[in-house]
């Protein structure tokens, strides 16, 4: 996957949100207030200022081929839109997509967004830790999605367009694979066994020596017996179905997306101020609502140190964990609504680890077998 970009970098983070009526109500918020203050309020930066009229990233009705500055905007004007948004691995948002709030927004990657598309993310010039090596998403993820730090040029589109037709794939890789593997071997079926093995913590637990040594691009072993590689996209497919919240690779006889062992014991009654988890009960307390059986290795479940449900818990209290760029951050939801969220997220981990000691075997498999050498592949840089 050679065509490798940078994440969305918004450098404020009023514009995300778990909700998209939040976002609706700080927009509002901002043009409220007269245009001489819309600048404290916007956390104005080098790149992005009130007065700039900027090409628009998302909205192609804007008149002369840019869009007016947040200055001169009215209080019933309206953004661009608000869309889906990779915020971190596992935690997927909302996002108002308006050019006039994002410092670096990875056009590229807002352009080549589409129904077939898939992001991964990953690290590339930092060393990698415990959980997956690789996450994904079906939405534009931002700069620092794999891990909540360290993003820059970590994020591999599965294809370079819209449509799903050009492959983000190293030219003619796919038909020496074929020729190989004496099989049509598909961009998604490339992906799809790629994710087989780095999608779970087997990779990074059976190459953890490695790993810690250097930072870098991984090398992913790529197995010569069709059989093997078959099992691998079988595998992949379904983590990948998973991991894009059942937006991606849909089985056959999918219906609906499964849900998972944990039950809301009692439901969150107001918007929640902290969160605790029990071991001995394996209970999550989230403000006055109860949540089990949740297991220590759901609570524990990281990306290379990044403990995804205590942060994603952490996004969603009343006070929001993390930065704050604007008085637009207190802006928060009324009242809790994450709850089905909740369990799918939790039902995603509980999939991703039970699964976890069979991508072990099989990478075990491939690795002790009969692999393709680097030197019958064509060049991997282009």
């Amino acid at each position: 996957f050679p065509w490798i970009r940078s994440g969305c970098k918004l450098n404020r983070t009023w514009p995300i949100a778990e909700t998209r009526a939040v976002l609706n109500r700080r927009w509002r918020s901002l043009l409220s207030e007269v245009p001489r203050e819309r600048g404290k309020l916007l956390k104005e930066t080098t790149d992005r200022n009130i007065d700039k009229k900027l090409i628009p990233l998302v909205d192609s009705q804007a008149t002369d081929g840019k869009l007016p500055s947040l200055y001169t905007l009215d209080d019933t004007d309206t953004h661009e839109s608000i869309e889906r948004y990779g915020y971190r691995s596992f935690d997927r948002q909302w996002v108002i997509a308006d050019i006039r709030l994002i410092d670096r927004p990875g056009p590229d990657l807002w352009r080549v967004r589409g129904p077939h598309q898939i992001f991964l993310t990953t690290l590339t010039s930092t060393k990698l830790g415990r959980g997956p090596i690789f996450t994904a998403t079906p939405y534009v993820p931002d700069l620092d999605h794999f891990r909540g730090s360290y993003g820059a040029k970590s994020v591999m589109p599965l294809y370079r367009d819209n449509d799903g037709v050009i492959p983000n794939v190293s030219h003619r890789l796919l038909g020496e694979m074929s020729s190989q593997l004496s099989a049509t071997i598909s961009a998604e079926d490339l992906l799809a066994y790629v994710y087989a093995l780095g999608g779970t913590r087997a990779f990074g637990e059976r190459f953890a020596d490695e790993l810690a040594e250097v930072s870098g691009p991984v090398c992913i072993p790529i197995t010569a017996d069709f059989n093997l590689f078959d099992r691998a996209v079988t595998l992949g497919r379904d983590l990948l179905w998973w991991h894009t919240w059942g937006e991606r690779f849909l089985p056959d006889e999918a219906t609906k997306f499964p849900s998972g062992w944990t039950q809301q014991i009692k439901p969150v009654d107001e918007m929640p101020e902290s969160f605790t988890y029990s071991r001995e009960s394996q209970e999550l307390s989230i403000g006055s609502g109860v949540f089990g059986p949740v297991g220590q290795e759901v609570w524990d479940f990281e990306v290379s140190g990044y403990r995804v449900l205590r942060k994603w818990l952490g996004y969603r209290m009343k006070s929001r964990s993390g930065k704050k760029s604007s008085p637009l951050d207190s802006i928060r939801p009324d009242h809790w609504t994450q709850t089905d969220e909740l369990l799918r997220l939790l039902s995603i981990i509980d999939h991703t680890i039970e699964v976890a000691p069979l991508a072990a075997n099989l990478l075990e498999e491939i690795v002790s077998g009969s692999l393709i050498l680097a030197g019958d592949l064509p060049d991997t840089s282009v």
